[in-house]
């Protein structure tokens, strides 16, 4: 049921509800998303149709071309027909033929595609290209159909995105201008209550993260994000309404905007957006690292030095017994320690050896670190230690229920038990 307790039509859906969720609000954010959308399905039909047209019309023009070039041969004024340059020389009357004839020909040619061109257009937007389905070209065709409708949805889709940003930075601003202000209850033991402001906002974050079923620091990014989208970077917001860039790529060029002053950031934008347009998500952020030097107004020297306070080791706990173990250290440090792996996993590499080199990378750092071996020995004999609780049943191996494995959670037994 909608929200108006009307039933949909099985099969339908409704753009707008799969775009947000919800109905429209009012007639005027209707109205403003159905224009949106016809104008995209009829950009879409019309190119589907003019590239259809066009391929018909240069096959056709082709062999009429060729029928047509008999006209050239027509040198004289006995082919030409009867009172054809009757007063002119013989020579003279040759060439105005040979003119006449290819002026024809050429005519005869372009005329055809011209016509053929958009009689086909008018025809297949129409509806008529059931008529032409008997073309070799056909399967290219509908198979560059589908790539348009794709391209097509991710406009929608990035339009969508566009718009629930804006939506999310006025919940924001919304909220922000009618809480009230002030610490009602100020005083002794009352210095870090939440003022008004503060916890109205708070509530919006908690709203929204049960609202997407997200945690409560993703909703707060989320929202940040967004208010830095719509009311600092209005260009790149413009391209992501228009669909010339994914919700990636905007990510991505706020983060490289987040890292260098306030000064440039404006400047720094529309360069990057003139990459984010044409290159992938991988090859842009690649690419936005290195403009990013050229504007950063300290020297990478100062830059490093600052960062290297960062450094950290994180783990993430992961499904079926996995974990994911992160890193965040010197550039050359990690490059080391990468190339180091690999060197010693590809010379494990042999006709016996049936792991691959992704699996061996991993076996060989997992080796290196546990036991605690650098590159000149230091820490021979040092093992890593973690600690377990097992199950009295699952120790005895009478029972298979999982142990506990601190700060990570569930094993299987058969690990327990090693």
């Amino acid at each position: 049921m909608s929200q108006s307790g009307d039933t949909p039509e099985p099969g339908f859906v409704d753009p707008f509800v799969a775009a947000y969720g919800c109905s429209p609000v009012s007639v005027a954010e209707r109205l403003e998303f159905e224009t949106f959308w016809a104008q995209c399905e009829t950009d879409w039909r019309h190119h589907d149709a003019a590239d259809l047209a066009a391929d018909l019309a240069a096959e056709f023009a082709a062999e009429f071309a060729a029928d047509a070039a008999q006209y050239s041969g027509l040198t004289d004024r006995e082919e030409a027909g009867p009172g054809f340059a009757d007063d002119l020389p013989d020579d003279a009357a040759d060439d105005a033929a040979d003119d006449v004839a290819a002026g024809l020909a050429a005519g005869l040619a372009a005329g055809l595609a011209a016509g053929l061109a958009a009689g086909l257009a008018a025809g297949l937007a129409a509806g008529l290209a059931a008529d032409w389905a008997g073309d070799g070209n056909l399967l290219q065709r509908r198979q560059a159909q589908f790539v348009d409708r794709v391209v097509y949805l991710e406009r929608v889709i990035a339009w969508a995105q566009a718009s629930k940003a804006e939506v999310l930075a006025d919940a924001w601003n919304y909220t922000s201008s009618i809480a009230e202000t002030g610490r009602p209850l100020a005083g002794p033991g009352r210095e870090h209550d939440w003022d008004a402001t503060f916890a109205a906002q708070q509530g919006l974050i908690a709203e929204m993260a049960c609202a997407l079923r997200i945690p409560s620091g993703t909703a707060s990014g989320l929202i940040q994000q967004s208010r830095a989208l719509v009311e600092s970077r209005p260009l790149t917001l413009d391209a992501l309404r228009r669909g010339q860039i994914s919700l990636r790529h905007v990510r991505r060029l706020l983060d490289q905007l987040d890292s260098v002053p306030t000064s440039v950031h404006t400047d720094l934008e529309a360069v990057l957006l003139l990459h984010a347009k044409k290159l992938t998500t991988a090859q842009f952020d690649d690419k936005a690292r290195k403009i990013r030097e050229r504007f950063h107004p300290d020297s990478i020297t100062t830059r490093r030095a600052r960062c290297l306070a960062d450094r950290t080791v994180m783990l993430y706990p992961d499904n079926d017994g996995m974990a994911t173990l992160w890193m965040r250290a010197a550039g050359e440090d990690l490059l080391a320690i990468y190339h180091r792996v690999t060197d010693t996993a590809r010379s494990l590499q042999g006709p016996g050896e049936s792991r691959t080199l992704a699996q061996l990378r991993a076996d060989v750092a997992v080796d290196l670190l546990a036991c605690g071996v650098t590159e000149t020995g230091l820490g021979a004999g040092v093992g890593a230690t973690v600690n377990v609780t097992v199950p009295v049943l699952t120790l005895l191996g009478r029972s298979d229920e999982p142990a506990e494995l601190e700060g990570y959670g569930p094993i299987d037994p058969h690990t327990a038990r090693r």
